[in-house]
């Protein structure tokens, strides 16, 4: 999820996903399902599945980007995705794209998790990604240090302007934080710059704040084909159910 100020336009065209993911949510999703997804964005997602044949409500609080998404025929709910009470009940509740790492504690992941708990009907499904920190957070120093990661994260086009970007992150191992800034250049000069702050979990950590959530069936796998987790930079896949 970016923040408020991140131009629309610009995050939709550089955030595009990851390799299997649409894949992956459309096989988890089978028509015609009641999915409910936090983080929406855009509607990249639900645009698949709603062409599958699914009902999608998707649910973000960036303005900018519910209006592309309502623009794509994406049912949208502009609200707090740690404090959603929609009174009606899905098959899926999905929660893709690293979204569950810009919930800055605890607390709002717990309260989001219980948020997709109440909003599930019996034998539906939590389905989330992110990327795998267990080994990224492994590597840092024992001390208390901070970094900046800085490094090229390919090209985009907005309204006919190409893009190269850089992905400049700063990084705090002790607080498990990693506040991104996307520096867009158009030839030489820095054209735009948009901001996503994230506090990554570690699967441990994201396991037990699901069972405090109420959630008893939980796998995690690594990518999107249900491997054995361990690559560093890959997604980290998890299922829950009540």
């Amino acid at each position: 999820m970016a923040d408020a100020f991140y131009d629309p336009t610009l995050y939709d065209a550089l955030h595009q996903g990851n390799p299997g993911d649409l894949e992956f949510y459309l096989e988890r999703c089978p028509a015609p399902a009641e999915v409910l997804e936090f983080g929406c964005g855009a509607g990249r997602l639900a645009c698949g599945l709603k062409a599958q044949g699914n009902h999608v409500v998707g649910v973000d609080r960036h303005r900018g980007l519910l209006e592309i998404a309502r623009g794509r025929g994406v049912e949208v709910i502009e609200a707090d995705i740690t404090d959603l009470r929609l009174e009606r009940e899905f098959d899926r509740v999905l929660f893709p794209y690293n979204g569950l790492y810009c919930l800055l504690s605890d607390a709002e992941a717990l309260r989001c998790f219980e948020g997709a708990r109440r909003h599930l009907r019996p034998g539906g499904e939590l389905l989330l990604d992110v990327w795998y920190a267990d080994a990224f957070h492994d590597d840092s120093p024992q001390e208390d240090a901070e970094f900046e990661i800085t490094e090229s994260v390919g090209t985009c086009t907005a309204a006919e302007i190409r893009y190269e970007v850089l992905e400049q992150s700063r990084w705090d191992p002790d607080q498990q934080r990693l506040d991104v800034a996307y520096l867009y250049f158009s030839g030489e000069a820095l054209a735009h710059t948009g901001h996503i702050q994230q506090r990554y979990l570690l699967t441990a950590q994201i396991q037990a704040l699901l069972e405090r959530a109420g959630f008893s069936d939980i796998s995690v796998t690594g990518g999107f084909q249900g491997g054995p987790l361990g690559a560093e930079g890959e997604q980290s896949v998890v299922v829950a159910s009540i």
